[in-house]
């Protein structure tokens, strides 16, 4: 059974020892790098003040990942890892309300109409001995070489551009996939 709420983390791929430099990671690696230096060698965590946008995202990736293996979304699966959810700073009753409507959203607008030959894949490449770059790709078009990643909202109307750090990760991808020797036409 396929647990679709675990980051795909490069366990498995990723040489063991090997610093990762994320590809969501990528904007904070060039625009904060001593916060990333701080964060990613010296194992320093950040105190997230709001995690509830980031369980959100995890539910709706989730949803997307189900909806990819041609499985329904499994609405009890995810009420069940909101329950788990521990963290007093993560709005439940939040997440729990503004899930289905993402979900909705996603597949109606997006999925039912793109088509996907790649869900969640991990990426990886060895930038110089023991450092690399590297993540999970939400999805890819091999036929027209499109990359694609998803991100929840809590606005009601569609975002007109991404930001710079969404820009890096997309480009980041980008490359990999090219580095794979799958080209690369188009990030959305």
């Amino acid at each position: 059974m396929i647990d679709y709420f675990q980051y795909n983390n490069g366990k498995g791929i990723i040489p063991e020892g090997s610093i990762r430099i994320s590809a969501s990671q990528m904007s904070k690696f060039f625009d904060s790098t001593s916060q990333w230096y701080r964060t990613t060698l010296l194992n320093i965590q950040e105190e997230i003040a709001n995690r509830t946008p980031i369980e959100l995202g995890n539910c709706v990736h989730a949803a997307a990942a189900m909806y990819f293996h041609k499985l329904p979304t499994d609405h009890q699966a995810i009420h069940n890892y909101i329950s788990s959810i521990v963290s007093p700073d993560v709005d439940k009753a939040l997440i729990l309300e503004q899930y289905p409507p993402m979900v909705e959203a996603l597949k109606s607008q997006f999925l039912n109409s793109t088509r996907i030959t790649e869900s969640e894949t991990f990426l990886w490449q060895e930038i110089l001995p023991g450092i690399g770059v590297g993540g999970s790709a939400d999805a890819f078009d091999s036929h027209l070489g499109v990359v694609y990643d998803f991100k929840s909202t809590s606005s009601k109307t569609p975002p007109t551009s991404f930001s710079r750090a969404y820009w890096f990760q997309l480009m980041t991808y980008a490359w990999l996939y090219q580095k794979l020797g799958k080209p690369v036409n188009y990030i959305e």
